[in-house]
This record gives C-alpha cells, sequence and structure tokens, in this order.
C-alpha cells in the first residue's frame, strides 16, 4: 500500500465520519454549529462539502488531478474549520483536529503531485 493510498484512507475516513454526522445534524453537530454560529443547514452543506472531499480523495487514487482538487477544497474547509474556532475565541486544542486534517490532506496533495511528475 503506498503512503498516498494511506492518506487517502485517512481523510476518507475522518471525513466520512464527520461529514456524515454533520449532514444528519446528530445532537453534538447541532451544538457545534451553534456554538460557532452557522445555522443547522449551513452545517449539512460543510458536511456535504467533507463527503464529497472523502469521495474526491478516493476517487484520486485512479484520477490525480480530482484528488488534487479535492485536497484543496479540504484544506480551504479546514481554514474555514480554524478560522471558525478563532472568532469565536476557542482554545488551540479545538482547532487541532482542523490542523490535522489540512496537514494531511496537504501531505496527500504533495504525493499526488510527485506521482503526476514522475
Amino acid at each position: 500500500m503506498t503512503a498516498t493510498t494511506i492518506l487517502a484512507a485517512l481523510l476518507a475516513i475522518v471525513l466520512l465520519g464527520a461529514g456524515t454526522t454533520m449532514t444528519l445534524a446528530v445532537s453534538f453537530q447541532r451544538d457545534t454549529a451553534a456554538h460557532l454560529g452557522f445555522s443547522v443547514n449551513a452545517f449539512r452543506g460543510i458536511g456535504a462539502l467533507e463527503l464529497l472531499g472523502a469521495i474526491g480523495v478516493l476517487l484520486g487514487l485512479t484520477i490525480p488531478a480530482v484528488g488534487a482538487l479535492a485536497a484543496v477544497g479540504i484544506v480551504a474547509l479546514m481554514v474555514g474549520a480554524a478560522i471558525g474556532h478563532l472568532r469565536v475565541r476557542d482554545r488551540f486544542a479545538q482547532l487541532i483536529p482542523a490542523i490535522a486534517i489540512a496537514a494531511v490532506a496537504v501531505a496527500y496533495l504533495i504525493l499526488v503531485g510527485q506521482q503526476a511528475v514522475s
């Protein structure tokens, strides 16, 4: 199994979990949406984007351009998540998931880029 496959699987697992709970508006996600100042429907939309990102990085294993675009979108979502937490003055610990997911997406993007050049 290649590093790209491992990173894609990791991103997919995390984003499928988060995206599913957001689109289903489970109670803790409704609480998070309210805390961050989002409507439940807006949070569902963000969850749908996370689900698309998960699908995109998996598709990227066969269509690298799709994976690269998905990874860029994931980074953008995570930057937005970090900004949302900073805006409400959350502690650094609440930024760690967004930072970690963005870092994995950047690593995936780098690997996909290197494979495209090779």
